[in-house]
């Protein structure tokens, strides 16, 4: 006999052993599912009971996480998914309000052991680890140069003259629509 090869196969399945009573055989079948496709949203949701007292564990919480991430921002999930995301991210967000809590002296101690010398880096690495911003990592389109700074976001004063290109952009857009075939504004 063929093992099947949809992790949708393996999903329902579990959900049926869950239904039985039969844990440890809905955790296999999970498992199986997500062998298939490690990002699979509903085994990822499965995987853990939603739970949302203090005492889930630190791995319940990562794999909340990577079910949650696989739900694109701005998205509206499928009701059935929305209903097993919600109380999972609530309990993400109550077991980062903790961690957060339980890290604030000693983040403190580092921030004022390095203020002077890297204050802004040091400030943004701990604010992603905390989970309270979103890092934005460069990738090439076209061509590799090695050794530039891995740098965000430029900030405005590295950009002589852009407060006069900024100030003139109405008279810009003007030129541009004098030029632009009218065909082509629609």
């Amino acid at each position: 006999m063929r093992t099947p090869s949809t992790p949708r196969l393996w999903t329902n399945l579990a959900a049926s052993l869950k239904a039985l009573g039969r844990r440890a055989e809905e955790m296999d079948a999970i498992e199986k599912a997500l062998q298939l496709e490690p990002r699979h949203l509903s085994a990822l949701l499965q995987k853990v009971p939603a739970s949302r007292s203090r005492a889930m564990c630190a791995t319940q919480c990562a794999t909340y996480q990577n079910a949650l991430a696989c739900i694109p921002p701005g998205a509206e999930p499928a009701p059935a998914v929305r209903e097993g995301a919600e109380p999972r991210q609530e309990a993400v967000e109550a077991d980062w309000a903790v961690l957060t809590t339980e890290l604030e002296g000693p983040l403190a101690a580092i921030r004022e052991r390095t203020r002077r010398a890297t204050p802004a880096r040091v400030d943004l690495c701990l604010e992603a680890l905390m989970g309270k911003r979103s890092c934005f990592i460069h990738s090439r389109t076209w061509m590799y140069f090695p050794e530039l700074p891995a740098i965000e976001f430029f900030d405005r004063e590295d950009f002589r003259g852009f407060d006069a290109v900024e100030a003139a952009g109405d008279e810009i857009r003007a030129e541009l629509l004098r030029c632009w075939p009218p065909t082509a504004r629609a």
